[in-house]
């Protein structure tokens, strides 16, 4: 199994090497080191060994790096630089974390992923895997110092009370974000075309 290793240095096997348990002090995730694979990822294309490694990555290797501040930013860095994350949204990222979304929400350094990744889900399958997974939780995150938020922000009390209706605004959600993304496309389109028109017509 390829993993990524948050070294400084990079050996010919690019891995993360996540700790087996919690606070190890076999942990070797560095913020040098992180600041080099974020480098990887913002790559306009992200290399094959960078994109296995990451694919490759188990739910549980997952959320220790996410466990940890370093890897806590790579990996929000991850869902809102890298253009990997959209290849890693659509296989089966969400279903990987399912046994451990509640205890990242309430670690103070992968609370901040969590949150990226509800707020990068354009699914509704991809919301339904979170609320899911978290509902069975819900008195530990409404009072918990840091998962209280996100649960606030995913609206969980509603989605244990009243799930279809939960369900239903939260589709409403994701199809504006989805016009606004397609308005947003087209702009763009049309002001490279005018550019392009431009540069002819000098």
């Amino acid at each position: 199994m390829v993993k990524v290793r948050l070294l400084y240095h990079l050996s010919d096997t690019f891995t993360i090497n996540y700790p087996r348990q919690e606070n190890s002090e076999s942990q070797i995730i560095t913020k040098e080191g992180s600041l080099v694979v974020q480098a990887l990822l913002r790559a306009k294309k992200v290399d094959s060994l960078t994109q296995r490694s990451f694919i490759s990555l188990t739910g549980e290797q997952i959320s220790s790096i996410a466990c940890h501040p370093s890897g806590s930013h790579l990996l929000c860095q991850l869902i809102l630089k890298s253009s990997l994350w959209c290849s890693l949204r659509e296989k089966n990222f969400y279903n990987k974390l399912d046994k451990f979304y509640t205890k990242m929400a309430c670690d103070k350094a992968a609370c901040w992923f969590v949150t990226q990744l509800w707020k990068n889900a354009i699914t509704i399958e991809q919301k339904l895997q979170m609320a899911k997974s978290m509902s069975n939780d819900l008195q530990l995150l409404r009072s918990h110092t840091y998962a209280r938020f996100i649960t606030y922000e995913m609206n969980l009390t509603a989605y244990c009370t009243r799930p279809e209706q939960w369900k239903r605004s939260i589709e409403i959600i994701i199809k504006k974000h989805a016009l606004l993304d397609d308005l947003d496309d087209d702009d763009n389109n049309n002001k490279k075309k005018k550019k392009k028109k431009k540069i002819i017509n000098n």
